[in-house]
């Protein structure tokens, strides 16, 4: 028979195991949640992409389009870098419509560090020049003017 004061030592000891895995484990779950707070996790950098399109002037020329396609460019990609600490690169599509037609005009794409030593979108602009004839800009003058582009 068992006397109550070795039951009592059991139970004891059987608290006294579960106290210090309880113990254990709550030690370990506030070391992982303090290392948490000092070691925050690694801020993740991206690219940013951006569509922007103009309808062009009734009178515009293809070079005054194309002026207002990289002055409208250079701001969305200021405004993107502006707006986000973590873009590390913008891309910005500058397409152009026309009689219900659209086609890309540029593109830029630069780093932040590229953009911040030379934020002229001219050096980081891609043409897309065949949009000239798709939108037929400059058509209708150069026909009164009895010549083709």
């Amino acid at each position: 028979m068992i006397s109550p004061a070795s039951a009592l030592s059991h139970v004891r000891q059987a608290l006294g195991r579960w106290a210090a895995l309880g113990t254990l484990l709550g030690l370990g779950t506030g070391a992982a949640l303090v290392q948490a707070g000092i070691c925050p996790s690694v801020a993740q950098a991206y690219e940013s992409q951006m569509t922007v399109t103009l309808e062009a002037g009734q009178d515009e020329t293809y070079e005054t389009f194309i002026t207002r396609a990289e002055t409208v460019g250079r701001a969305a990609a200021q405004r993107q870098f502006d707006n986000d600490i973590l873009v590390t690169e913008v891309l910005v599509f500058v397409n152009g419509q026309k009689g219900g037609m659209e086609a890309p005009l540029l593109s830029i794409e630069a780093s932040r560090l590229q953009w911040n030593n030379l934020p002229d979108p001219r050096r980081w602009a891609s043409y897309y020049n065949s949009t000239r004839r798709l939108l037929q800009l400059d058509t209708a003058r150069s026909l009164d003017d009895g010549t083709l582009p």
